[in-house]
């Protein structure tokens, strides 16, 4: 795993401004329903990199489907049977550069760059197990130590902070801390939601009796001063138990939206939620 170079110092990352990546727990890619969503998803989001997790297929199966929306897999993790799986797909005529960090069970890194600005991009789909989401965590450590430069993480943490990202269940304090001290070791802060509190959802009988937030985007202080104006989206939920998130680079685009303006606070958090 190699060191990715700095850009000193931090700026705003012009050329990125209107970059979109969509994030979804699919659970399935080849479903005919799942796949007009996203269909749908990228016509009315227009984003240039879509981002999927248990896939429950080979990309094989869906190439020519991708291909006729107009996007590429720029880097991919195969799922194992029904179990695993990345893809990063990214729009044909992207206009910017990538390269692949490291491949990961449950990550992939890569960076993305235009002239001389750069940042690493992070897929995450956290393993549902605990033991082996330890191995994540690790990885993401050593990950923390390589990279200098602006650092943005979004995907399925399969993992809550707080008391108030469940309902319906019980909150795990021991596992919650444990995540929080990544994030503190990581350097990493919530980037917050617009839309709602829960991405994932279980049902009885067409009831929803369990809510949780498993999905996220997280960045460091360096992605938040080069994306002053980024916003979290989550989308609305069909097919999958999870909601797809939206990530505008360049923030929301409705001025109905309210935007909180961000400040330093992201020591006090992660200090709040390790004391709970």
């Amino acid at each position: 795993m190699g060191h990715v170079p700095r850009n000193l110092p931090t700026l705003l990352m012009i050329g990125f401004e209107e970059l979109r990546i969509i994030s979804w727990n699919v659970r399935g890619a080849v479903h005919e329903y799942g796949k007009l969503f996203i269909k749908e998803l990228i016509r009315s989001k227009k984003p240039d990199i879509v981002l999927l997790y248990e896939i429950r297929c080979q990309f094989a199966q869906v190439s020519h489907y991708w291909n006729s929306l107009g996007f590429f897999p720029a880097f991919v993790s195969e799922a194992i049977g029904f179990s695993g799986g990345i893809w990063v797909m990214i729009r044909t005529n992207f206009g910017l550069s990538t390269r692949l960090i490291h491949m990961h069970g449950q990550a992939i890194t890569f960076e993305l760059w235009k002239d001389n600005l750069s940042w690493v991009c992070n897929a995450i789909y956290a393993s549902p197990i605990p033991e082996q989401r330890e191995i994540l965590w690790q990885h993401l450590t050593q990950l923390r130590e390589s990279i200098s430069i602006p650092w943005l993480l979004v995907g399925d943490m399969n993992e809550v902070l707080q008391p108030s990202e469940v309902r319906g269940g019980d909150f795990i304090p021991s596992r919650a801390h444990r995540f929080a001290s990544v994030l503190d070791k990581c350097r990493l802060i919530d980037l917050g939601l617009v839309g709602g509190n829960y991405m994932w959802f279980r049902n009885r009988n067409n009831i929803i009796i369990l809510s949780k937030r498993l999905d996220r985007a997280l960045g460091d202080v360096d992605w938040r001063l080069a994306f002053p104006e980024a916003s979290v989206e989550i989308l609305t939920r069909v097919h999958s138990y999870h909601s797809p998130l939206l990530v505008h680079c360049g923030g929301q685009e409705h001025s109905t939206v309210l935007q909180r303006p961000f400040r330093f606070a992201w020591i006090n958090w992660i200090g709040c939620v390790l004391l709970q």
